[in-house]
């Protein structure tokens, strides 16, 4: 289960949750954890460059960070957080709601422990980024 958290300075989110929703249900079927739970949490660029500073010793904002839970008996996989600032200065052409599917499941594969650091890991996760955005086939 999804369960979203938003900074109140930033007011309402301008899209609906459901396509978050079950894309997280989507991939959670995929990897055989339904019934895990997903925090996420959305914020602006000055809380996520304190938190990306404290945690990744990058002091700049960033798009998404994601901390998993280390303890296996938690129904919970960890927290994805997203800086709506940022998904709207990059999102191209497209609309919000679009930009921030992809930072989740960009989040959610590392909160299942992929990674992009290297290249032999990019070639893991970037193939399944690719299947649950656009249906291709892993």
């Amino acid at each position: 289960m999804l369960h979203v958290t938003v900074k109140e300075s930033l007011g309402e989110i301008p899209f609906e949750m459901r396509q978050l929703e079950e894309m997280e249900q989507r991939m959670l079927d995929y990897f055989g954890l339904a019934g895990s739970d997903v925090d996420l949490y959305f914020t602006d660029d000055e809380e996520i460059r304190s938190l990306n500073k404290r945690y990744r010793e990058r002091d700049k904002a960033t798009d998404v960070l994601s901390f998993p839970l280390k303890d296996r008996w938690d129904a919970s996989l960890g927290e994805i957080i997203i800086s709506l600032e940022t998904a709207d200065r990059q999102k191209e052409g497209q609309l919000l709601s679009d930009e921030v599917l992809q930072l989740f499941v960009h989040g959610l594969l590392h909160l299942l422990g992929y990674d992009h650091e290297t290249k032999e890991d990019s070639r893991k996760m970037r193939p399944l980024e690719r299947m649950f955005l656009y249906d291709d086939e892993e």
